[in-house]
């Protein structure tokens, strides 16, 4: 029964998804942030994967920052390694596997939500159709980044370990087990949904556990396993992020922020639903950051849960659970909203209460297998029929407005647009699942038929919404944002055999996606969310910063800097120029200027009226690196830039600096000729390494401290949790 519950689910989401896996004729990919952002860091980390590689770090955007640290593009995430499974084209992520990969990950959510459902006892039909509608309900079905996704589609294992130690089923194991699959979530790469989730699952595990009976520090100790088991097997994400954070700024709407800055209200509001959004629940055609839309027979269904039935416990929490998270997003409407920005530690980051929709979804999508539990069970007739008369009042009233209101000119345009050809399907579902509904009441229909037919209508309804705006492939005025990954790669051609010289980019002229993690070229911008404070605090677009960070050519439609001469010019209309007064990617020094601190060391090096090529800016903090003025030249005679490393092969005249035009940051290690080094940060943010005459091999590896404690960390509590599972044998 449990394989043929997995294999229909997987025929049912792969036809669900039918525009993604039966065609090559639809894109979920063509939206700004996926086609500039996310695939180019898809393709850089695939790419280093299938080369027996880990991409920490990436040099090729901003002057170098760690790609670990900035969370979002899930390094660690049990996805992207999957990905790299995928066969690549001419050293390229091929989009139709990228679909292909997607759809997977609502496979997983659906796969994870069916589990759950029979956990708490629920038959065999209702989990199937559960776990369906959850991998194609609202903030599910419309989420098209894959990050953001793939955080959230934990929730089903997180709570099946915390129901179980709710209903005293080996509670501690079950606790480290729940804090195993949200620490996936942190580490699959999106912040809020992971955050989200962790308050839901902390919220009703507390109280649960206050609710028991036994002795207090019994259930302290579950909840402190819980706890500590989360933390220490997401911290090879978690700590990197958090070392990063502290030394990044992050854009946002309310602007360039950092680590001590929060995100003004006014973007919490501005990102929540607000009350007039709330019919969107059921209609769709909401313009907001996450899809609120669930659908009439969804919440029906859910309210059928409400009733009884299997689950008292699961019922009644995840009730509560979508009743607080529909309040929270409504964030501007709800008055205790402000005290939680100001109480709740983190909270004033996430700056989107929308996406808490991903905690709603899930407990209106497992609610409404419940409803359907109890419908198909016939213990509920009464409540079933006031149901399906909700849902036909619905579906008919609807009729009825987009059929008059929809062609008054006054209305067309009010609240919703009566003329979304969405519209009719869903009362048409409406009226035909209450059919079903009475059907089966009267005895018309079996069981079996009704869930097939009631299903049916379910993933109906939410196909109105879930992939509905993918472009198709003759819509060319909406296919414009992938075709640059393709006709710029001429530009990367020209540019690749002189590596490792720093671009830089116009993107006033039109290319925007980070060109450097595409095609593996070391760029200046990057279309990113975040950026090291100490680039930014450079000023790195000035001329004189320009040069000491190596950008000797620039991507434009005509010249941006003094001297500038042409030197290609692709297909795309965008010319490459080349800038030759840059410095090269790694030069020597012998002589040093002290600053008394950073920001001095800033100014000098932003400011000043001295040559950087032959000067370097220390602060006077630390071991100063020792340095002597010689007679006899040195030479560069190579410099190799990979992922998490840089090499410079050197010949020195006299004791000096080797400098790299690389961002320093924690994490990076020295070794001359094999032996370790110190790393000094240079010209505030840059990396040099004090090196004795002749020649030398000098290399900087990145391997933070930060990775290498969590992993000891997640080591320690999958040892926990093994054991306390073990022990409850």
């Amino acid at each position: 029964m449990r394989r043929r519950s997995l294999l229909l689910i997987f025929v049912i989401v792969t036809c669900f998804y039918w525009k993604l896996t039966l065609t090559r004729q639809y894109a979920f990919l063509e939206t700004f942030d996926l086609a500039n952002q996310v695939l180019p860091w898809l393709e850089l980390q695939v790419s280093a994967l299938q080369h027996g590689q880990v991409a920490l770090w990436t040099p090729y955007e901003w002057m170098g920052q760690p790609l670990l640290g900035q969370m979002q593009p899930g390094v660690f995430s049990p996805f992207t390694w999957l990905l790299a499974l995928a066969p690549l084209r001419d050293g390229f992520l091929q989009f139709h596997w990228v679909n292909w990969w997607f759809v997977l990950i609502h496979l997983a959510a659906a796969w994870f939500m069916w589990a759950m459902l029979r956990d708490v006892g629920l038959r065999e039909a209702a989990a199937v159709i559960g776990g369906v509608l959850y991998a194609c309900i609202g903030f599910y079905g419309s989420t098209d980044w894959p990050h953001v996704l793939a955080s959230a589609i934990w929730a089903p294992l997180v709570f099946l370990y915390v129901f179980r130690v709710l209903r005293g089923e080996r509670p501690m194991a079950s606790a480290c087990l729940s804090g195993v699959f949200l620490a996936m979530a942190w580490l699959s790469g999106y912040f809020a949904s992971a955050y989200y989730l962790s308050l839901a699952a902390l919220v009703v595990l507390a109280v649960g556990l206050w609710q028991q009976e036994g002795p207090r520090s019994r259930r302290i100790r579950i909840l402190g396993a819980w706890l500590a088991v989360a933390g220490a097997v997401s911290a090879p994400q978690i700590l990197p992020a958090a070392e990063y954070g502290r030394a990044a700024i992050r854009w946002t709407a309310t602007g360039p922020l950092r680590w001590d800055q929060k995100v003004g209200l006014p973007e919490h509001f501005d990102s929540g639903m607000k009350g007039s959004d709330i019919p969107h629940l059921v209609i769709p055609g909401a313009d907001l950051h996450a899809e609120p839309f669930t659908g009439a027979i969804a919440l029906g269904l859910a309210g059928l849960a409400l009733v009884g039935g299997r689950g008292r416990r699961e019922r009644i929490a995840l009730t509560s659970l979508a009743v607080a998270s529909m309040l929270f997003v409504l964030a501007q409407s709800l008055f205790l909203y402000g005290a939680l920005y100001a109480l709740v530690p983190m909270l004033e980051k996430s700056r989107a209460p929308v996406n808490a929709l991903c905690v709603f979804h899930f407990a209106v999508a497992a609610l409404a297998a419940f409803g359907l539990d109890n419908l198909l069970s016939g213990g509920f007739s009464a409540a079933a029929r006031r149901m399906a008369r909700g849902l036909a009042l619905f579906g008919g009233l609807l009729l009825i407005l987009i059929t008059v209101l929809g062609f008054l000119p006054s209305f067309a345009g009010a609240v919703f647009n009566f003329r979304d050809p969405r519209i009719f399907p869903l009362c048409l579902v409406a009226l035909l699942f209450a059919g079903g509904c009475f059907a089966f009441l009267k005895g018309v229909i079996g069981a079996r038929t009704a869930a097939v037919l009631l299903g049916f209508f379910v993933l109906a309804e939410q196909g109105q919404v879930a992939g509905y705006a993918w472009p198709h492939a003759t819509e060319t005025a909406r296919r414009t944002l992938l075709p640059p990954l393709e006709n710029t790669r001429d530009l990367a051609d020209f540019l690749r055999p002189l590596q490792p010289a720093r671009v830089e980019i116009k993107r006033d002229d039109g290319l925007m996606f980070i060109f450097g993690d595409w095609f593996r070229i070391h760029t200046v911008e990057a279309l990113s969310a975040s950026m090291l404070a100490n680039t930014m605090d450079l000023n790195w677009w000035s001329d004189r910063c320009s040069r000491l960070f190596g950008v000797r050519y620039t991507i434009a439609k005509n010249s941006t800097r003094p001297n500038q001469r042409e030197v290609f010019r692709g297909k795309a209309g965008l010319g490459i120029f080349e800038n030759p007064a840059a410095l090269p990617r790694a030069w020597t020094v012998h002589k040093l200027r002290i600053a008394s601190n950073q920001k001095q060391a800033a100014d000098w090096t932003r400011d000043g009226d001295f040559d950087l090529a032959q000067e370097g800016v220390v602060t006077g903090t630390g071991p100063v690196p020792q340095v002597e003025t010689c007679v006899t030249p040195d030479q560069v005679h190579s410099t190799k830039f990979e992922l998490n490393s840089v090499s410079v092969d050197v010949t020195m005249g006299c004791r000096g600096l080797v400098m790299v035009a690389d961002n320093w940051y924690p994490g990076w290690r020295g070794n001359v000729d094999g032996r370790r080094a110190a790393i000094k940060r240079v010209d505030f943010t840059l990396r040099g390494i004090a090196v004795g005459a002749g020649r030398h091999t000098v290399t900087m590896n990145y391997l933070p401290w930060s990775m290498m404690g969590g992993f000891g960390l997640m080591l320690l509590g999958l040892a926990f949790t093994a054991w306390n599972w073990r022990r409850a044998g």
